[in-house]
């Protein structure tokens, strides 16, 4: 998070509006939003918000957890060589 001061945005996943509080530059902001409905949007539509929004924590939780794996052996290959 940048030191900018914080600002409060209304974030809005399936119909329902949520307000966040971000420190976050716009487009950063932009960026993580786009992510997050995109995510949202690939549950299935006939379970509860609730059970949507596990589902998307889950998925993005995965990602950022395949990503760090990839990264950290790409370090290794780095160091290695």
């Amino acid at each position: 998070m940048s030191e900018n001061r914080q600002r409060t945005i209304e974030v809005t996943l399936g119909g329902k509006r949520y307000p966040v509080k971000t420190s976050l530059d716009e487009k950063t902001m932009e960026r993580v939003l786009e992510v997050l409905k995109e995510t949202f949007s690939q549950t299935p539509h006939r379970l509860s918000q609730e059970e949507r929004l596990l589902l998307t924590a889950l998925h993005l939780s995965y990602d950022i957890v395949s990503l760090e794996k990839r990264l950290q052996k790409a370090l290794k290959d780095t160091e290695g060589k």
